[in-house]
């Protein structure tokens, strides 16, 4: 089965990457659909597919672009930076119906709009512009499901505004049935969907144990059957704790755990889904995508960051791993451990840069 990983980048240089551990950042969900549209739309093209994401290796593996040839030269599609465009954004969020009101930054008070006309330029290729209508002939007949958190909503309502802008005379219907979420454009009978699902493994209730989180047991595998593009993510709820911990115990195998380290339930986690997905799903008819680790203002080193009147693809080095403040970044250093304490001294280091 074939796994394109889609990563968020807020740097201005950007490689896409086969690890869903790699932290690369996006400012918002317009430039962050716009990475997943970039791959699906020149795949579409092409009809070319990556390299298989390896799961069982943890080194970091660059993918395989679809190539063109410019001047005899091979040229990787995802290598490049984000410059800055007039003609940008491709759709209002103040004026697209069905952004909900908690992402709209501009109708919640953020007066400039520079960070969202920024576009993707490959460093050694010609990207041609996103067209919704072309996009929705492509499509046609076909369906696309984003499956994961609120950066999988952020997606589809992005997707949805892009290609309602692009037609906004076109009949639609929209129908929610669960957790389930369906937006079709009639005319052209092509349907995104968006599967609310924050671990993509299973979540049940027992009666006397309360939340079990099962570590070995897909979450919704036959709603995936059937779908022609499948877009996951799962992060962020794997590190909750306290009031925002979604489960009591963790099961793995036949054991029940209380906590263990999070990025160890992680990586078990996402070895079930791949699993699943190689067993399951046949890449002659579904694409799958996973995107990479999603903004949640904290580096790899446990370092909370707060960035804030950032107008453009944060660079680098802006934000680095000490405890000083400069114009563009607060941060606070917390060097945590998966210990019980450690987990709230985490919880309390959070809390602490939230408030500041």
């Amino acid at each position: 089965m074939t796994v394109v990983a889609i990563t968020q980048c807020k740097n201005r240089n950007f490689t896409l990457s086969a690890s869903p551990t790699q932290l690369l950042l996006m400012e918002n969900s317009f430039l962050l659909t716009m990475a997943v549209l970039t791959t699906f739309w020149l795949m579409t093209v092409t009809g070319e597919h990556s390299a298989t994401n390896d799961m069982e290796n943890r080194e970091i593996h660059r993918m395989r672009a679809p190539r063109k040839r410019q001047n005899n030269k091979r040229c990787d599609l995802y290598t490049g930076k984000w410059v800055y465009d007039s003609s940008y954004p491709l759709y209002d969020a103040g004026e697209c119906p069905f952004v909900e009101d908690q992402f709209g930054c501009e109708n919640n008070g953020r007066p400039d709009r520079n960070y969202l006309k920024f576009s993707w330029k490959p460093s050694h290729c010609h990207l041609p512009r996103f067209d919704g209508v072309k996009f929705l002939k492509k499509i046609k007949g076909k369906r696309i499901m984003f499956v994961g958190d609120s950066i999988s909503l952020n997606q589809w309502q992005s997707l949805v505004c892009l290609l309602h802008t692009a037609t906004p005379n076109a009949l639609y219907a929209i129908s929610r049935s669960g957790g389930t979420s369906e937006f079709t454009f009639l005319e052209y009978n092509a349907s995104l969907m968006l599967m609310r699902d924050s671990h993509l493994v299973k979540l049940t209730n027992h009666k006397k144990l309360g939340r079990i989180l099962n570590l070995n047991t897909v979450s919704h595998g036959e709603s995936w059957k059937g779908i022609d593009v499948l877009v996951f993510n799962t992060w962020h709820w794997w590190l909750h704790t306290g009031r925002k911990q979604l489960w009591d115990y963790i099961k793995d195998g036949d054991r029940l755990y209380e906590d263990m380290d999070r990025l160890v339930a992680y990586e078990k986690g996402l070895r079930t889904w791949a699993r699943w997905v190689d067993k399951h799903l046949s890449s002659t008819k579904t694409k799958v995508y996973f995107q990479g680790v999603s903004p949640d203002h904290m580096n790899h080193f446990r370092v909370v960051l707060q960035c804030t009147k950032l107008e453009s693809p944060k660079s680098k080095n802006m934000c680095r791993s000490n405890t000083t403040r400069n114009k563009h970044c607060d941060t606070y250093t917390q060097r945590g451990d998966n210990t019980r304490e450690g987990i709230k001294r985490d919880e309390k280091a959070n809390k602490f840069a939230e408030n500041k």
